[in-house]
């Protein structure tokens, strides 16, 4: 499968920790790929992109937008690229806030 989950941009290492416990996986019949998240009182809390193709990202991420809106819930994505920020910010009506460049998820291997 060719998900992107490439580690120059950080994905990686954000991916691997949506797949600790409490997070949660989301997976949509018909879309390869999932989303990792946890729930934060009334929120999904998603962590990085979508895992899933180019192609893929943007039908996982509105069914995953659907589904929480089923279950009332507000959606709250973290640490994603610039082109689903963007993207998400066109079609999900949702508003960005840009907080620095890179996140350093194992503070044993802080650079600075």
């Amino acid at each position: 499968k060719n998900w992107s989950t490439s580690s120059e941009n950080g994905e990686m290492s954000i991916q691997t920790a949506s797949l600790n416990p409490p997070c949660g996986l989301f997976f949509a019949d018909g879309i390869e790929g999932f989303i990792g998240y946890r729930i934060e009182g009334s929120h999904a809390v998603v962590f990085g992109d979508p895992v899933s193709s180019a192609f893929d990202k943007p039908h996982l991420a509105l069914a995953f937008q659907k589904y929480c809106e089923s279950q009332n819930l507000g959606v709250v994505y973290t640490i994603v690229s610039k082109d689903f920020a963007d993207w998400s910010f066109q079609s999900l009506n949702a508003c960005t806030v840009e907080f620095g460049e890179i996140f350093i998820l194992d503070p044993f291997h802080n650079p600075v």
